[in-house]
């Protein structure tokens, strides 16, 4: 058992290189475990983690919350870092660091208010750094870390995205709230995209999920 005296949620799963388990997820406890009580300042709902517990899952290794609470991560969908209860997506690269989204509303570590970022953490949890994400990316459903330590991450995103130069989508043709599938490299050190392109247009499908292998370096369309 794993939680405190609220509603905790695990959102997904994956092993490092040590054969630790890390759980990716969000506690809506105000005495979930490992969580201190100034990273609860709204009762713990909302808070993303990151988890890692060893091989046989008997101890807990550490524990990272991620961003600060949100009020409703039921319903706050504007967020778009969460769906209904769920945190959708993390990666774990070859070196054990683990890769997140999470939203910033307390300015912590000098994050902007109402951003959100895509977190770096280091095998024994503490955050390496934080990118922030495009105010116009609305979710983050997908993310992938290649064998040079850049990180890739896929979901929707409003018109107006900056993409980079020479992608395929530099713009999208959908407007208002309407939202189109992106796709976002970030260099190893979190300082640059290295490309930001939307993946579709109007009328045509996106399928979200991703696939690693472990030699993979990118995408196989030049971008």
């Amino acid at each position: 058992f794993f939680g405190g005296a609220g509603s905790d949620w695990v959102g997904d799963v994956a092993i490092d290189g040590g054969g630790g388990i890390l759980l990716l997820g969000i506690s809506g406890s105000s005495n979930f475990p490992g969580l201190d009580a100034s990273s609860l300042a709204l009762g713990g709902k909302g808070q993303i983690y990151v988890a890692r517990f060893d091989a046989n899952g008997r101890a807990r290794s550490w524990i990272t919350p991620l961003g600060t609470p949100v009020a409703n991560p039921a319903t706050d969908s504007s967020l778009g870092l969460i769906n209904g209860d769920r945190v959708l997506a993390f990666a774990v690269d070859a070196t054990g660091a683990v890769y997140a989204a999470a939203y910033e509303s307390s300015g912590a570590g000098g994050r902007t208010v109402g951003s959100k970022y895509l977190y770096k953490l280091d095998p024994g949890g503490h955050i390496v750094w934080a990118f922030p994400l495009a105010p116009a990316i609305r979710s983050v459903r997908a993310i992938a870390a290649d064998t040079g330590g850049n990180a890739y991450v896929a979901g929707t995103a409003l018109p107006g995205l900056a993409t980079t130069a020479g992608v395929v989508y530099s713009t999208t043709n959908r407007t208002g709230s309407a939202v189109t599938p992106y796709l976002l490299k970030v260099d190893a050190a979190g300082q640059q995209a290295l490309y930001q392109t939307y993946l579709s247009q109007s009328g045509q499908r996106a399928y979200s999920g991703n696939a690693q292998h472990p030699d993979f370096d990118g995408v196989t369309t030049p971008l």
